[in-house]
Formats: structure tokens, sequence, C-alpha cells
């Protein structure tokens, strides 16, 4: 017969004990029958007893998982929010970058030598422009301050000049 056949016996020997007036009382009111077989009936207590606590861990489950997901929701949240920083941030530095790669192209060391030279050029036929405008009325002391200047320019370029290009 098995555990429900026992549960059975149980229940019929508990049951034939009683009188006619708590039976049909038992019928008419559910709260009198609960207690009855939760008093009587060791298998139906531990039964509720085996409910209750599911319940209660299915609550004590539901509140985690809420408070889980509330959680969850708010690291969302600020990933997305670094998302965007990071997309902002990797936007600034690929202006960034190109402006550095458009300076080290200007200022590599090919185009400085070649602007040198530029500049080297420019100079000494300054100077040479300075020393063919003299005349009989020029300041000499003017002239000279100036011819000096441009020549140690000149002087100056053509030593680094030549320091870049060994």
């Amino acid at each position: 017969m098995g555990q429900r056949g026992a549960m059975l016996d149980e229940l019929y020997g508990s049951l034939k004990d009683l009188s006619i007036e708590d039976l049909k009382g038992m019928l008419v009111d559910d709260v009198k029958l609960q207690s009855y077989f939760e008093a009587n009936i060791p298998s139906v207590k531990e039964k509720q007893e085996l409910v209750r606590q599911i319940r209660t861990s299915n609550i004590a489950s539901a509140r985690s998982n809420i408070d889980a997901k509330t959680q969850l929701d708010k690291l969302e949240s600020e990933v997305e929010q670094l998302r965007e920083i990071v997309a902002e941030r990797q936007t600034q530095m690929v202006s960034i970058v190109c402006k550095i790669q458009e300076a080290s192209s200007i200022n590599s060391h090919e185009n400085v030598v070649e602007r040198l030279k530029v500049d080297l050029e420019e100079c000494d036929d300054e100077s040479h422009a300075c020393a063919n405008a003299t005349t009989s009325e020029t300041n000499w002391g003017k002239f000279t301050e100036e011819f000096v200047a441009k020549r140690k320019a000149v002087h100056l370029k053509e030593e680094l000049l030549e320091r870049l290009t060994l």
C-alpha cells in the first residue's frame, strides 16, 4: 500500500474515534477541519511545513532576484554612461592623433632641413642685398650692425644645417 495507504489508515483510525457532531462541524468549518488534520495527522503537518518553507524560500529568492535586477540595471546604466564617455574620448583621440601626425610630418627631419635651406638662402640674399645697397651716404654704424647680424644668422644656419645633415 505504501505511504498513501499508511496515511489513510492513520486518518481512518483518527476519524473513527470522533463523534458525529465533531465530524459534521469539520465539514462546515474549514478552520476546524484544517486544525484537526494538522493536530492529528503528522504527514499533513509536515507537508504544510514544507510548503511554508518553500513559500518562504521562494519569497526570499524573489526579493534577492529583485535586488539583483535593480543592481544589474544600475550597472548597465553605468556601463552605458562609460561607453558614451569612451566613445567621446576616442573621437577626441582621433583628432589629437591626426594633429600629432600632421605636426610630425611638418616637423620631420627632412622638412626641417628643407625649411632651414630656404631660410638660409633668404638670409644670405638679405645680407648681400644689404651690402649692395650701400652708397656714399650710408650710415656705416647702422650698416655694420645690420650686416653683421645678418651674416651671423647665415653662419649659424649654415652650421645648424651641417649638423642636421651629418
